[in-house]
This record gives C-alpha cells, structure tokens and sequence, in this order.
C-alpha cells in the first residue's frame, strides 16, 4: 500500500513528499505584533434616576407609536421614527440582514395596493408588548427587548367566516438619538411558534 507524506510537518513547515514534490518555500513568520484597538465611548452624563425613567418611558411609548404606524400602514410615521439605514433581521429577509428603508416599504406599498382593490382588514391590529425591558447604554443609545403579541382577524374557513389570531415573535430594537429625536437604528425579530 503506497502512503502518501504529508506536505507539512508537525510544526507546519513544508517538507518534501514522496511523489518528488518539492516543498513550497514559505516566507519566515515575522513576529506578530498585537494591534490594540482603541475603544472610544460616548461621554454621557450620569442619569438620575427620575431622567432615567422619563427615557425608558419616552422610549418605549415611541416604540409603541412604530408600531401602531406598522399596524395602520402609516409609513411616513413609521420613516420618522427609523434611521433611512436601518439594518434587521427577520423572517420576511429569510435569515439575510437587510440595511435601508426600501425592503419594509414593499410591505406598506403591498397594503396600500390591497386597500386600493377593496380588500380592507376588519380592523386595525392591536400590538401589545408583553415583558418590554430598556437597557440604557448611554444617553444616545438603547436597546429595547420584548414580545411582541400581534392580535388580527383573518378569513379562517373556506365558508368565510373571520377567526381572531395572534401572532407572537420576540423583537430587540437598537435605537439612536439624532438630532431630531430617537430612531430605530437595528431590529431582530424572531417567530415563535
């Protein structure tokens, strides 16, 4: 049985093989020299603990105003409250992250053109966030953490007859002070089943 040498010894320096393959000659490694990455944090001032809760409360009732504005497909709301470079991850982008406005505002134009043919919701969905937790990481930055319950009506029988259902995913929301007020900068949402 013929046997192959390896082309590289145990300390991963090329050697000759046995078909009369001659080594590659690899340059010397130079010391490697660890770079130091320099972290700069945003200078913030330290919160009260009265600012600190009007911030959470501010931050979660834009929250809900988003989506409110994602439930009444109202996207002039929903672009006023999102950075125009927006990233997420979520079911409808199939585990690909998706960066800027144009991917969610097919959905807003797909319900405006449903509206447009007549088929119109019974109602509005309701949105509750269940467990909602802010996590300040400056006085720019936050992270806003719940689930997110989606109740809607939808045409559950072939006879016709309209069902109630809710619709359950987990949502983190990245959101950013800009000058004109707090955008949603990142979001991850996942389906739960």
């Amino acid at each position: 049985l013929f046997r192959m040498k390896p082309l590289f010894n145990r300390h991963g320096l090329a050697q000759e093989s046995n078909l009369g393959i001659s080594p590659l000659r690899l340059p010397q490694r130079l010391p490697q020299r660890k770079a130091k990455a320099k972290v700069v944090l945003p200078r913030s001032m330290p919160l009260t603990q009265e600012a600190r809760s009007a911030l959470e409360k501010q931050l979660l009732g834009r929250q809900q105003a988003l989506l409110d504005a994602i439930s009444a497909g109202d996207y002039e709301t929903y672009t006023s409250l999102c950075d125009e470079n927006i990233t997420c991850f979520e079911p409808e982008a199939r585990s690909h992250l998706v960066t800027g406005l144009p991917f969610h505002k097919f959905y807003f134009d797909f319900g405006a053109q449903l509206n447009v043919k007549g088929v119109k919701p019974l109602q509005r969905d309701l949105n509750t966030m269940s467990g909602a937790s802010v996590r300040l990481l400056s006085d720019t930055s936050a992270v806003v953490c719940y689930v997110r319950l989606r109740q809607t009506v939808k045409q559950g029988s072939p006879n016709g007859d309209y069902v109630p259902e809710t619709v359950v995913s987990q949502e983190t929301r990245v959101w950013q002070q800009f000058e004109d007020g707090w955008k949603n900068v990142h979001l991850h949402r996942s389906m739960m089943s």
